[in-house]
């Protein structure tokens, strides 16, 4: 790593672009899953352990199915988390004296 918005891999540099480290249309965490373990089998996505996109090393990369991913992230995400607690919420008032009447 040699700062925030850039890493280095065998010799070249990848740097943050959105939400991931790139460089030239090649995602970081896949080059380095990809060296480590070869090509990425077709239908997976390759998933940060602790969730930190900055952490590229081998041990905090996995693959995972890509719809278990994207459902792992789905059911993770913050705008999903604020929809149960409304949820939860208005099952709370439905439940209520006031809601059943």
């Amino acid at each position: 790593v040699i700062g925030p918005e850039i890493q280095e891999f065998n010799g070249e540099k990848y740097f943050l672009y959105g939400k991931y480290f790139r460089r030239r249309g090649k995602l970081f965490h896949r080059v380095v899953y990809e060296f480590h373990h070869g090509p990425i089998p077709e239908g997976f996505a390759i998933h940060h352990r602790d969730h930190d996109r900055s952490n590229n090393q081998d041990s905090n990369l996995e693959a995972k199915l890509s719809r278990e991913h994207h459902s792992y992230h789905a059911k993770n995400s913050d705008h999903t988390k604020w929809f149960e607690a409304q949820w939860r919420g208005a099952a709370k008032w439905h439940g209520s004296e006031a809601g059943r009447e």
